[in-house]
This record gives structure tokens, sequence and C-alpha cells, in this order.
């Protein structure tokens, strides 16, 4: 958390959203943005997270597992911010590629984010099971890949955002029951009547576009729901590959 709150309060001073000094204006560089990725893919078979990870092995794959990297020079500091097709990232699991990222690029680990689609078709990195072990090291190497990659990438750029209500895209797997109780996903089964949705979902997107000078633009997307359309066991970034595929082929952007 400490780690996103460093990154928004240099963003906010770098848009001029806070007060600064003039002199600290003048000293500033104009902010610049960079792309990095990898294909981690394994090539052999992964202990599949989402649902029963123990039990559940890959047999394939559907389409690439990225990890990807957006480089950002925000004044005299620059941020690293790690979009990956994982289910989540653990500080306990992460922190070995963070001291390779830093020992490479200098980068102190305040200032790398990791940010998981949470797709549930991923290899699982955040499981002490012998596949995971194997695979984080794929993992590690790549974080270290794509960030000097992106860091080689920078150029100048502007920022720019929105927010897209992208009505009926999310669905609500919770449930109030007529009798107060809940159920559903992590909560047991049903028991009575169903009330109604436990909760509103949240349709909305939100964008934010880096338009850089000479090169493709970067694109950092969010919308916080569960990936969970493919299931089965073969890995896949689920919804995460047709957005990034759809938008890649039809505009100049970058997506991460």
């Amino acid at each position: 958390m400490k780690k996103i709150i460093a990154f928004f309060i240099a963003f906010a001073l770098f848009l001029g959203l806070c007060g600064c000094g003039e002199g600290a204006a003048k000293e500033k560089k104009g902010l610049q943005v960079g792309f990095g990725r990898a294909d981690v893919t394994p090539n052999f078979s992964v202990n599949v997270a989402g649902g029963d990870t123990r039990n559940r092995e890959s047999t394939g794959f559907k389409d690439p597992i990225l990890v990807t990297c957006v480089a950002l020079g925000i004044g005299n500091d620059t941020f690293l911010i790690y979009t990956m097709d994982y289910f989540l990232t653990e500080n306990v699991y992460t922190q070995p590629a963070e001291e390779l990222i830093t020992a490479a690029t200098g980068i102190s680990a305040d200032q790398i984010i990791m940010n998981s689609t949470h797709t549930h078709s991923g290899p699982a990195i955040s499981y002490a099971y012998d596949s995971t072990i194997r695979y984080r090291d794929t993992f590690n190497k790549a974080a270290v890949k794509v960030a000097q990659a992106a860091i080689e990438d920078m150029t100048a750029a502007q920022a720019y955002g929105s927010n897209v209500d992208a009505e009926g895209l999310a669905f609500v797997r919770h449930y109030e029951m007529e009798n107060g109780t809940f159920a559903g996903a992590n909560y047991g089964s049903f028991s009575g009547t169903i009330k109604g949705h436990a909760y509103e979902g949240d349709d909305d997107i939100q964008v934010i576009r880096f338009a850089r000078e000479g090169k493709k633009d970067v694109v950092l997307l969010s919308n916080p729901a569960h990936a969970t359309f493919v299931g089965g066991t073969d890995l896949s970034a689920d919804i995460a590959y047709p957005v990034r595929d759809h938008i890649e082929k039809n505009t100049d952007c970058l997506v991460a």
C-alpha cells in the first residue's frame, strides 16, 4: 500500500494537482513512459491458480501468459508498474523478483508495483508446490527482462485518463437470502430462497493512456472483477487476453 500511495503522490505532484514551488517545477523532468513485455507461458505442467489449485494441473494453454512492465519517469523518479497474468501477487513471493530488479536497474522496491490480472487460469506462483517453485524462476528472470526493456523504451509522453461504464460486464456471485444469510462463492451453500444479489457489481473500467512521441501509446486499464470466464486446465489470461488483443489490433496502442 505504501508503494501505491508514494506513486500516486508523485504522479499528482507531476501533474500539478498538488502545490509545489516554482524552483521545484523547473527541476522536474517531463513525463517519460516505456513498455516491456515477455511471454512467460511455461513449457511444463504447473499448478493452475484459482479454485482447487492443489488438484489442478495444466494440460496446455489457450493463449499466452504475459508479464508486462510500464516504466514511468515522473520528475526525477522512475516507477515500474507490472501487469501479470497471475491469480494474485503476494509480497513474500514477489520480493525475490523485486530484489533482482533493483540489482539490475537501481530502482528501489518501494518504486516497483506488481499487479495481477487475477486470472483463475494462470500459473500459480504463490504456493509451495514443486511446479510452482520451478516456475517462479521463469517469472523472476522475466521480471528483470521486461523492466530493462521498459526503461530502455522510455520516451516523452502525455497522460490522459478516462472512466468507462461497461454496463453488464460484472456479475455478482454473492447472494442475500430471504432468511438473512448469504450464499455463493466464499460464503458456502445456499439455504432458503434467494432475495437478490448481495451488492451491486462494478462495471467501471478505468483507463490511463500515455500518448508517446514517435512510439505507440501505452494504455493502463483496470476493472475490479474476477477473470473466471475460461476455467478448465488449459492456461489462459482469461478476459485480459481478448481485451489486449482487440485494442492492440485496432489502435496504435500497447496495453498493460
